[in-house]
């Protein structure tokens, strides 16, 4: 895949940096704990509509499963419902 990351998905990418970096100067920890949790909502999001280009073009849970550091088992349960 020549793209850094699949297309449309740039957004979501951005807006989670700009809340990590906005969590890092946060002094409340509430807020932090608010940022973090939206970033971390934004990347999944990136990291879904990836899984699901890497299924496309036809890699395996196997594959999937090792970039994640998981079983493909793991990998299938957690995104094949998503993308069926």
């Amino acid at each position: 895949m020549g793209r850094r990351i699949v297309d449309g998905m740039g957004l979501y990418a951005v807006i989670a940096a700009d809340e990590l970096r906005q969590a890092d100067d946060e002094p409340n920890a509430e807020r932090r704990v608010e940022l973090l949790h939206n970033a971390a909502r934004n990347l999944d999001v990136c990291l879904r509509a990836e899984v699901l280009a890497l299924r496309e073009a036809g890699e395996t849970w196997a594959t999937i499963g090792r970039l994640l550091g998981v079983t493909r088992q793991g990998a299938q349960q957690r995104f094949g419902r998503a993308i069926r």
